[in-house]
């Protein structure tokens, strides 16, 4: 196999990627050792027709598949602004709707008392609700026993470990469960609310919910 059949075969058995400088180089990287082939060639023993040929198919076809990757990289990025739009229009739609979402931080007043709302991959024998402050410090633990597969509810009084009634501000729900053998049960937390108001962060919309960011894609129900 000659040199330049070699690497154009090496060049087509890679996969395709989207197309950078690099693809520009290759094609010339192609043309010059061809080039550099029919000038070195053997005068007694030519590239023989069939073979040039075939060089030159296997160059059209390299092109063409460059040519595929550009095409599919523009697409790519024509939609992704398409669904960036969608999403913007529908944010906007969202306001002084009620919504369930992913998410571990919830807005406190002193005083009230609050739902903390998440999901259990499985039964879990033993579950521990860790509140905690801006600062990263657990302030309250609430442990509930045997709780169900699915979603579940804990209430928090509103009060710290010392049972005074925490200051306003954000908290971040931390949820540990394990099952009867002690293995940890997976747990996707979630936060409700009313969407006040839409807020765009570098042209993506996020939904202001109990003065929370949250991301329109993490949002899994809307209700009245």
């Amino acid at each position: 196999m000659s040199v330049v059949t070699s690497k154009i075969s090496d060049l087509m058995a890679q996969k395709p990627e989207p197309p950078k400088s690099r693809d520009v180089a290759s094609k010339e990287e192609f043309l010059h050792l061809l080039v550099t082939q029919l000038k070195n060639q053997n005068p007694l023993d030519p590239v023989k027709t069939e073979n040039f040929a075939a060089q030159l198919a296997q160059f059209s076809a390299l092109e063409q598949l460059i040519n595929i990757n550009s095409t599919l990289e523009k697409n790519q990025s024509e939609n992704a602004l398409l669904t960036q739009a969608i999403s913007n229009s529908l944010a906007a739609g969202l306001i002084g709707k009620s919504i369930k979402a992913s998410g571990d931080r919830i807005r406190h007043i002193s005083g009230d008392t609050e739902k903390i709302h998440f999901v259990l991959e499985k039964d879990a024998e033993n579950v521990t609700v860790e509140i905690k402050d801006k600062n990263g410090l657990v302030i309250r633990k609430i442990v509930r026993n045997r709780l169900k597969k699915g979603e579940n509810v804990v209430e928090w009084d509103g009060k710290d470990i010392n049972g005074l009634p925490a200051s306003s501000g954000y908290y971040t729900i931390n949820v540990i469960a394990k099952d009867k053998q002690d293995n940890e049960v997976n747990v996707i937390k979630y936060i409700t609310g009313k969407v006040d108001a839409v807020r765009f962060v570098d042209g993506q919309a996020y939904l202001i919910v109990n003065g929370n960011l949250v991301d329109i894609s993490n949002v899994s129900e809307v209700f009245e």
